[in-house]
């Protein structure tokens, strides 16, 4: 009898064990996401996996890349709630994602000349929401800034006046846009991504006080979702102070502003001094855009000379943008000309940014500035320009 009773029940013991090693096991398996990034960089360098936070970020991975094609792969470990994830390829550019758990994320990045120009995102149906939005945003940035280019540098004003009317269009119909997407998504943690975007580095997208029920209907589907969420805890302390938060981000403003403004250049001098254009405001200006190499513009520069030295006493300034390469050939340009205005490069070997900004298509190029920096003239010359600068400063 007792022989059979041990018989029955050392099996029972093992199996036991076994079942209860399992569950321990099971207990320390925490939920995971899979992040594979497919790329091909000019370059070497480094990618930061950052976990991103309402009020922060954290790395949470790394590793470095070789020049070429590669396939990274990060296994992280995954909380209940969705989470974002950024892939920060530093000066290269950014992904954000935003995973679940066991979600298998592939993201297939393409490369322009040195940043990141699009990605797609599959095996994760929350970041496929924020690659919309991602690129809802990019596509009215690009036309955004082609038609500011072209209100600020025409001189018709019922052109002016319609560019004015279809930026101010473009920026309402991507809060429209965004607005349909945080209705249609309201239990989505990408709509807290959807009412924070912003139009650039300082405006918010839902900058008016009306906007303030946007902020609301989002923080409430958190907190019914989420309530121990820091991105709920943070959103409902920001309902407080949103009012204060939409008056100080503007979009019109940016808007407005571009009725008196003209796209920054702020560049080195052969010295290593840094100067902006719009330091000269207040002055009547001639920007203008040469190379050493350019014999129109050497010739254009003997000019110059004699007219700047006419006008330079009277509140008159050359700001000279080179597109030089190299700087030792600028800088001996400069100084067998006996230049004495203000010259500035960005030796940049893929072209001049500057230029771009101001659809320069020839050199030399240049745009007559007025005291309210106002483009009043563009490509004078010779006796032309002294005129245009008697009817200025005198």
């Amino acid at each position: 009898m007792t022989k059979q009773s041990n018989l029955i029940f050392r099996p029972i013991v093992v199996t036991l064990s076994i079942a209860i090693a399992f569950a321990i096991n099971a207990c320390n398996k925490s939920p995971k996401t899979t992040i594979t990034a497919n790329f091909e960089m000019p370059t070497k360098g480094w990618v930061y996996l950052e976990r991103l936070s309402f009020s922060g970020k954290e790395v949470v991975d790394s590793t470095d890349y070789s020049k070429g094609t590669s396939k990274l792969r990060f296994r992280v470990e995954q909380p209940s709630e969705p989470t974002f994830f950024v892939l920060n390829f530093g000066s290269k550019g950014a992904i954000t994602l935003l995973t679940q758990q066991d979600d298998e994320v592939v993201v297939d990045i393409s490369m322009g000349k040195d940043r990141i120009s699009s990605y797609n995102v599959t095996g994760s149906l929350e970041s496929e929401k924020v690659l919309t939005l991602v690129n809802a945003l990019s596509e009215t940035r690009r036309q955004y800034d082609s038609l500011q280019r072209g209100y600020l540098l025409s001189q018709d004003r019922a052109l002016k006046a319609d560019l004015f009317g279809k930026m101010t269009a473009l920026v309402d119909s991507q809060r429209v846009f965004n607005t349909r997407f945080i209705w249609k998504n309201s239990t989505s943690k990408a709509s807290v991504m959807a009412v924070y975007q912003k139009f650039n580095d300082q405006n918010y997208l839902f900058d008016r006080s009306e906007d303030l029920i946007v902020y609301k209907a989002v923080a409430s589907s958190m907190m019914a979702l989420y309530p121990e969420s820091d991105y709920t805890k943070g959103m409902l302390a920001d309902i407080g102070r949103i009012q204060k938060l939409i008056s100080g981000h503007k979009v019109s403003q940016l808007i407005k502003s571009a009725e008196a403004s003209l796209p920054e250049i702020t560049l080195p001098t052969p010295k290593g001094d840094t100067i902006a254009l719009s330091s000269l405001k207040g002055k009547v200006i001639l920007l203008d855009f040469w190379a050493s190499w350019s014999q129109s513009s050497m010739l254009d520069n003997r000019e110059l000379l004699n007219v700047y030295n006419k006008f330079r006493g009277k509140g008159f300034e050359i700001y000279q943008v080179s597109l030089d390469r190299n700087r030792e050939e600028w800088v001996a340009a400069i100084e067998a000309g006996n230049l004495p205005w203000i010259n500035v490069s960005e030796l940049n070997p893929n072209g001049s940014y500057a230029a771009s900004i101001y659809n320069v298509s020839q050199i030399p190029t240049n745009y007559l500035i007025d005291k309210n920096f106002d483009i009043v003239g563009k490509n004078l010359y010779g006796q032309e320009l002294v005129k245009k600068l008697n009817s200025l400063l005198n």
